[in-house]
């Protein structure tokens, strides 16, 4: 399947990136429950609006305890990806792709060829190994960032080259090791925050060649 070229799906999916990638890239500060405050409840279609409702109905329920509930998320994040010995949800392909279950190995550096080839630079990247979930949803969306910029400028080559390159790392990538991780963070959560989170991702690698 191919991408359809819509500058306003392309920019849907990529906002929807973004915000996982703040929910999964460390425990949520004020600025993100804020910003989760805000969305408005959607009757819920598919997995994605079902995680996000899951995820904006709690923190509206702490709204009037919002550090207490922020302080309870960060010490669930440490247990979730950090550790400090076994995380129940190891956030790193090479763990889930690799036949050693070892972080940094030959399927780091493939994700690193993706990010080349395209020409992105992570913003993370050196910091946190490529494959981190965080880094491969960051990638995601700046990859529709630019299938729908080149849309917008009436370059219908590019933005189709972009597209693709979405495609096939969802494809040929993402699929085969984002729905173990979030089964492990689902499993492992104790909250609706992160089972949110994970039904959300779910329902992005579920939106593979339809965006």
């Amino acid at each position: 399947m191919t991408m359809p070229m819509d500058q306003e799906s392309y920019m849907e999916f990529r906002d929807l990136c973004r915000l996982l990638r703040l929910i999964l890239v460390s425990e949520p500060g004020e600025e993100l429950l804020t910003r989760l405050l805000a969305i408005e409840a959607l009757e819920p279609e598919d997995d994605i609006d079902r995680g996000l409702g899951m995820i904006c109905k709690e923190v509206r329920e702490n709204r009037d305890r919002l550090s207490l509930y922020q302080e309870e998320r960060a010490v669930e994040f440490a247990g979730l990806f950090l550790g400090p010995q076994h995380p129940a949800a190891v956030p790193f392909a090479s763990f889930y792709l690799s036949e050693t279950k070892q972080l940094m190995s030959e399927i780091t550096i493939q994700v690193r060829k993706y990010y080349l080839d395209a020409g992105m630079a992570a913003k993370e990247l050196h910091r946190v190994p490529d494959d981190h979930i965080a880094l491969e949803l960051e990638f995601m969306a700046w990859l529709a960032d630019e299938a729908a910029r080149n849309l917008k400028k009436g370059d219908a080559e590019m933005a189709a080259k972009a597209g693709t390159r979405l495609e096939i790392f969802q494809r040929e990538h993402l699929v085969k090791w984002a729905p173990l991780f979030a089964d492990r963070l689902s499993a492992g959560a104790q909250s609706d925050f992160y089972r949110g989170a994970a039904l959300a991702l779910k329902g992005v690698v579920a939106m593979c060649g339809t965006v």
